[in-house]
């Protein structure tokens, strides 16, 4: 298990940064298309959530190594 408590805070803090990402692209999502500052908004939504793909890939690579967090904890999560 404790290796699980090491893994455990850094799957939270995925899985917070998820949502924001999640709550930033949302509001991007209400930006008129016309604003000056849509182009911008939309190109770092797309770019954030890319970088948080492959983020969740490496460290889901990580966690395998883990036997505990084998069928516990999931970088798709």
């Amino acid at each position: 298990m404790a290796n699980t408590d090491v893994i455990k805070p850094s799957y939270d803090a995925l899985k917070s940064m998820s949502e924001t990402i999640r709550a930033f692209s949302d509001l991007t999502d209400l930006i008129p298309d016309d604003d000056s500052l849509s182009s911008l908004w939309r190109i770092l939504v797309d770019r954030i959530e890319g970088d948080m793909v492959v983020m969740h890939k490496e460290v889901g690579a990580l966690w395998s190594y883990v036997p505990e967090a084998q069928g516990g904890l999931s970088a798709e999560d």
